[in-house]
């Protein structure tokens, strides 16, 4: 596999970016075809990476969490039109506000002394896989802080997010929300286990992943790859404080962004969706169908549009971005994932059982979703074009 182009631009980015360092794995058919290490792991950078590193994958665990989902809608015990106050009854009540600015960036915060009404539409399943339940991404607010303070569970959360007004009509526009940890929440009540046993015993010991963890426990805190802070105004990357605020307490499993993890585990897991379901030890998660099902367009219109801004080709699945306008990228129709607030890259493509995992660990740096990430999927699959035809 001639993928020298791919290691060379993975080279460039220390000089181009500042990025102090980055892991990157491509597999096909459950074989690594690729697979590159740089830079170091820690702020005073004297640790080269070995592999043995721990990721905060921030929002690429939502691609877990709808895997998750995904087998209780498989199995027949969750519906993707039944309304979540089915299971949480406090949502049958959450209201929408009569006016949220959806123009605005930065996104303006939630106020809560603002008017509302009452909902019309009921909040669906497929809305909060979606991103069209009408939430926020707000964990900054008199109702969740108290309960973070006080190291709330993951239902007692998603039941205080049913508190906060929906900044539009469910089913009406798309904005990036808390959906997904309600959905975590969910998987609790529809299952009976914590959404972290869960993980474990459905998805994590099926595939052998002994690497991802939604809270890393004090003796692998050493392994956490230490976490950089893109600089806007100067364009300098420094030291990143180690919290994380999706981490909310050790009784609070974040579907959203709580994930750490090795990126050779990662890179395991979603190899197993790019090969119909099925991991390289042989265990099924899925069925393909489900996972087509997981990468079908789900958007209107307004809602792609709401969308697409950075997202050039794709519009939005189950969960995960898709691709539908080939003319866009390199990769083909079909090929889906999502990316993390550090960085990550998911990239998975069933019709070629290939996928792809980049991490460094790079917060509010633009440049990564934007001209990183399409560069690296379209010198992939030139690399493996070229191969091809040589």
């Amino acid at each position: 596999m001639k993928l020298d182009k791919l290691r060379d631009y993975l080279e460039s980015l220390a000089d181009t970016y500042g990025l102090p360092g980055c892991d990157c794995i491509a597999m096909q058919n459950h074989q690594v075809i690729f697979r590159h290490m740089q830079g170091t792991s820690d702020h005073a950078k004297t640790k080269p990476l070995t592999g043995n590193e721990l990721f905060d994958v921030y929002s690429a665990t939502k691609v877990v969490t709808m895997t998750a989902v995904m087998q209780l809608i498989e199995q027949g015990k969750l519906g993707l039109d039944q309304e979540v106050s089915d299971f949480i009854p406090e949502f049958a009540d959450t209201p929408v506000l009569d006016f949220y600015d959806m123009s605005a960036f930065p996104y303006p915060k939630l106020d809560f002394t603002a008017p509302t009404h009452k909902r019309q539409n009921p909040i669906l399943i497929r809305h909060l896989m979606t991103m069209t339940a009408g939430l926020s991404y707000d964990l900054d607010n008199p109702i969740l802080t108290p309960l973070i303070k006080a190291n709330a569970d993951t239902q007692t959360i998603a039941r205080a997010i049913a508190r906060m007004p929906l900044l539009f009509e469910p089913g009406q526009r798309y904005r990036y929300s808390l959906g997904h940890d309600v959905m975590a929440a969910i998987v609790e009540i529809v299952s009976g286990e914590k959404f972290e046993v869960y993980l474990q015993n459905h998805i994590f010991t099926p595939l052998g992943l002994t690497d991802m963890y939604m809270h890393p426990s004090p003796e692998q805190m050493p392994r956490m790859m230490e976490k950089f802070q893109f600089q806007v105004a100067t364009r300098e990357i420094t030291p990143f404080p180690m919290e994380k605020i999706f981490r909310m307490g050790n009784c609070y499993d974040s579907g959203g962004a709580g994930l750490a993890c090795s990126v050779a585990d990662y890179a395991l897991f979603i190899d197993a969706l790019a090969c119909g379901g099925q991991g390289k030890n042989g265990a099924r998660i899925l069925k393909p169908e489900t996972i087509a099902q997981m990468a079908k367009p789900q958007l209107n219109p307004q809602q792609e549009d709401d969308f697409g801004r950075g997202k050039l080709g794709y519009s939005y699945g189950l969960g995960v971005r898709t691709l539908v306008y080939p003319e866009k990228s390199r990769s083909p129709v079909g090929e889906f994932g999502w990316d993390g607030a550090a960085g990550a890259f998911v990239l998975v493509d069933p019709a070629n059982q290939i996928s792809l995992f980049f991490a460094p660990e790079v917060m509010s740096m633009r440049e990564l979703y934007f001209d990183v990430h399409p560069v690296i999927r379209d010198i992939f699959y030139q690399c493996m074009l070229e191969d091809k035809t040589a």
